[in-house]
């Protein structure tokens, strides 16, 4: 793992840009991929902490890239940034998202979000629901 590695998976370039932006100036390195397939290996080339998923990905969604990274890569962090719908919510949880933020999100909420998934949890911090929502 590596732990100043933040991937960005959004199949918007602004929104990519956006965000790599973001978390640079906040003192990470950043990468970030336009589909599911560039995603999956700019997770398995660099190993990062945190990855942040846009629901909406081509064919595919960033359900899909949580699930498959929380199989493949068990320490990463994942956030999925998607519509407010309880249903999708709950089902990020289910695969093993770290939180859910829900749209519109401005890119510095993304962030705040991303590095406070790197924190260790308190215990008693913990609860039943780690999703968040902007």
């Amino acid at each position: 793992m590596n732990p100043n590695m933040i991937a960005v998976a959004h199949e918007r370039p602004a929104a990519v840009h956006a965000l790599v932006t973001a978390f640079t100036a906040a003192g990470y390195t950043a990468a970030g991929a336009l589909t599911f397939r560039d995603a999956i290996d700019l997770v398995s080339d660099c190993h990062p902490a945190v990855l942040v998923a846009n629901l909406e990905l081509g064919a595919f969604n960033g359900l899909h890239l949580a699930l498959r990274c929380a199989s493949e890569f068990p320490w990463m962090k994942i956030i999925v940034v998607g519509p407010a719908n309880p249903a999708l919510e709950h089902e990020a949880r289910t695969l093993g998202a770290s939180a859910y933020i829900r749209r519109p999100a401005d890119p510095e909420v993304v962030v705040e979000r991303a590095l406070a998934a790197l924190m260790p949890a308190s215990p008693a911090l913990l609860g039943p629901s780690a999703i968040t929502h902007a």
